[in-house]
């Protein structure tokens, strides 16, 4: 534009160049206005692009956060299973001792069972006192 209006000022151009110069810079403003628009377009493109991933990270964020929470969650109830875990092994263990008690019992009886049955011995003895003169046979209990 200032080359023409130095050429013109100066009487320079003829007609057929200052039509040329028009043209060519209608051109230029067209393609200055579409060049413009498609600037716009794409910045408002950008933005969009940008307002979407600003919205899915911070759906991101949010999903994070549940997640932690959940991850806190299975740790208690990994600890507290644990701890029941370590309940039911020490209450085996006492099962199994109580039951190696009875076993012992029972064994014990078994065996008292079958001496009886083996040595058909008397259990009971009468200690009989060193001196007899003051032993009283009617009264067995009172000696």
């Amino acid at each position: 534009m200032i080359k023409y209006d130095s050429a013109l000022n100066q009487g320079i151009l003829n007609q057929g160049t200052l039509e040329k110069h028009v043209i060519k810079s209608k051109t230029y403003a067209i393609g200055n206005r579409e060049l413009l628009q498609e600037i716009t377009g794409s910045l408002r493109e950008v933005k969009d692009k940008n307002d979407e991933m600003l919205a899915l990270q911070q759906e991101m964020h949010i999903l994070q956060q549940e997640m932690h929470i959940l991850q806190l969650e299975a740790k208690e109830k990994d600890d507290k299973m644990l701890k029941l875990q370590q309940q039911i092994d020490e209450k085996q263990d006492l099962a199994l001792d109580r039951l190696a008690i009875l076993q012992k019992n029972a064994q014990a009886i078994l065996v008292q069972n079958f001496e009886l049955h083996e040595y058909p011995i008397p259990r009971f003895f009468i200690i009989l006192p060193v001196d007899q003169t003051k032993w009283n046979p009617t009264k067995v209990l009172e000696n």
